[in-house]
Order: C-alpha cells, then sequence, then structure tokens
C-alpha cells in the first residue's frame, strides 16, 4: 500500500524522518491529487 496515508503514518510512527521525505510526502500528494482528476474525467467519458 503506497499512499500518502500511509506515507504520513510511517512519518507520525518515527519510522520515517519528516525532513527527509518532505519531498516525497509532496510529490506523492500531487501525483495523488492528478490521478484524482483523472479519474474523474474518465467517469465523465464512460
Amino acid at each position: 500500500m503506497a499512499s500518502l496515508e500511509h506515507l504520513d503514518a510511517r512519518i507520525n510512527a518515527g519510522e520515517l524522518d519528516e525532513t527527509d521525505t518532505f519531498e516525497d510526502f509532496t510529490r506523492l500528494d500531487y501525483l495523488e491529487n492528478k490521478a484524482e482528476k483523472i479519474r474523474g474525467l474518465i467517469e465523465k467519458l464512460s
């Protein structure tokens, strides 16, 4: 399970350093948002 929530949970659990993963966290948030928009557009076409 690779998701923003999973990454956030690992940061909050102290498994990952927030500073070291900031860029990954930001990029994953951006990509998940884009994927959601694409899914919405596909639904409109169906």
